[in-house]
Order: C-alpha cells, then sequence, then structure tokens
C-alpha cells in the first residue's frame, strides 16, 4: 500500500505562514518586515498566551515592540495540519535578552487559519501558546536560515501544485538571475522558457501532492544558504492515471531580510524515481 497519500497542498500553504510567522521575530523589526508579517495576519487575529490576550492588528503592532532587540530562535519539532485548517506545532524557543537573561522553553501552538480562496495563502486568525517545559538556555542556535528557506520551500510547492499555478507568482520567488538544472537535458535560465515550463508542467496534471523529506539547511554566509531537500511526488495525469515520481533537490537560495520571501537563485533536481506509472508499486 502506498504512504503518500491525501492532498499536500494545504499542508504547504500553512507550512509557509507558520515558519514565516517564526521567522519575523528572528530578525530586527524593521518597518518593512512588521509589514509583511501583519499580512500574514487576520484582521481579528487573536492571540492567547499565558501572558495574556491580544485582539487585532493594532494592537499586535503594540504587543511585539516587547521583543526589540531580542535574539530569538524557534526550533521547529513538529506541525501538524488537519482537514479543517488548524494546524498544532511544538516548538524548542531560545531567547536572549537586551540584558542578556536567556531562557530556553518548548512551547505548543495551536494555529487556527482563514482561507480567502484556494489559490491564496491562509492567514492566521487565532493562535494559543502554551510553555509546556523549561530549561536553562546551554547554546544558542540560530534558526532563521532554516525558518525561511523551508517557508520558501513550502509556497514553491504549494504553488506548483495549483494546476493553475501562475508563473508570475512562481517568478518572484526567484532571484533576478537564476538556474534551473531541473534534468540533465534541461536548464531554465530566462523568463521566457520558465513561463512555459510552469504552463506546460502545470497543464499536464490534475493532481500533484509532494512529501518533503530530509530537508537540511547549509549557512554559507548571512544572505546565501544551501537547502538539500528529497520529495516523494504522488499525482495524476489527465487521464486520471496516478503516477510517481521521487527527485533530490538542491537549491542556492539568497536572502533579503525585507521580501516576505527569501529567493532561488539556482535549483539543481536529480531523480531517484522518474515520473512514472504508480500502480507497479500497488501490485
Amino acid at each position: 500500500m502506498d504512504s503518500y497519500v491525501g492532498n499536500t497542498t494545504d499542508i504547504h500553504a500553512i507550512s509557509t505562514q507558520v515558519y514565516r510567522w517564526f521567522t519575523f521575530y528572528e530578525r530586527t523589526m524593521l518597518p518593512q518586515r512588521i509589514t509583511n508579517q501583519l499580512d500574514i495576519l487576520a484582521d481579528d487575529i487573536q492571540i492567547t498566551a499565558p501572558s495574556g490576550t491580544i485582539k487585532g492588528k493594532p494592537q499586535y503592532q503594540q504587543f511585539i515592540k516587547v521583543y526589540e532587540g531580542w535574539k530569538n530562535a524557534h526550533h521547529v519539532r513538529a506541525i501538524t495540519i488537519a482537514k479543517d485548517g488548524k494546524a498544532d506545532v511544538e516548538i524548542q524557543f531560545q531567547s536572549v535578552q537586551p540584558n542578556n537573561t536567556s531562557s530556553e522553553v518548548v512551547m505548543t501552538y495551536h494555529i487556527g487559519t482563514a482561507r480567502k480562496g484556494q489559490t491564496d495563502l491562509p492567514l492566521l486568525e487565532d493562535i494559543a501558546i502554551r510553555p509546556v517545559g523549561q530549561d536553562e538556555l546551554l547554546e544558542f542556535k540560530d534558526t532563521y536560515a532554516t525558518n525561511r528557506a523551508k517557508a520558501l520551500m513550502h509556497y514553491w510547492l504549494f504553488n506548483i501544485e495549483q494546476s493553475n499555478g501562475s508563473p508570475l507568482v512562481l517568478r518572484e520567488l526567484l532571484a533576478p538571475t537564476f538556474e534551473l538544472q531541473l534534468s540533465k537535458d534541461k536548464c531554465i535560465t530566462n523568463v521566457t522558457d520558465f513561463n512555459h515550463w510552469i504552463k506546460t508542467a502545470t497543464t499536464q496534471v490534475i493532481e500533484s501532492n509532494h512529501y518533503p523529506e530530509n530537508v537540511t539547511v547549509n549557512v554559507l554566509d548571512n544572505a546565501n544558504w544551501e537547502l538539500n531537500a528529497e520529495f516523494v511526488w504522488r499525482g495524476k495525469d489527465r487521464s486520471g492515471a496516478e503516477l510517481k515520481a521521487h527527485t533530490m533537490h538542491k537549491w542556492h537560495i539568497v536572502d533579503d531580510i525585507n521580501h516576505s520571501f527569501a529567493k532561488i537563485k539556482k535549483m539543481e533536481v536529480s531523480y531517484k524515481i522518474p515520473f512514472s506509472p504508480l500502480k507497479t508499486e500497488k501490485q
């Protein structure tokens, strides 16, 4: 029996916003970054924590001033996403305050989301935060690059999986100059070829689901990272035939903290299992 079942588009959509939520607190809260953070929240956002309840964006904007000057890291241990658009997240939160007070806390987040349309990312509508354990901070480990790269990865997959995926949206996730080595014989380095590839790829299938595995992020410098991942893929072509593939991805990512997302400068794709009928696994 195939263990990779179920639609993954909502998983990528919600995961994108969860990782974006955490990365905001992991770098200086510049005006544009605050604007980007507000964009992922519903107008009537409600955040419940042991310190109290925050309602609405104006109150949230006042609240985040508490974290100015903090050094924070969010080590995501698990994200579980339900069909009703809710997510349960467990993290190991590390913080160093301006007065050098430090802490390490295991926390859970129960997150509710609101969706405007199938092609839109959901907005975070309700967040309940609960600490479940605390320990002394022995070593602070920065998580910004990992969480930022994973937000980019999930948003890329969210758009790729839509049959009406927009080349324009995906193009915005690429650096000004880019190289997509999609196979030994196919390398895309210009917008025209990229648009053609996206339109062709999204019209060849009626269902597309990606299951990322073994995702790692290596920091080359502050603005350049390398993401390595395996994508197990399940889908259906226009005739309804079930298909499979298993690809290996290496991405060179460049980052500007003021942009909504980091960007892909180079993508190298190789195949463990090429696109082929799924039925051979079920026999």
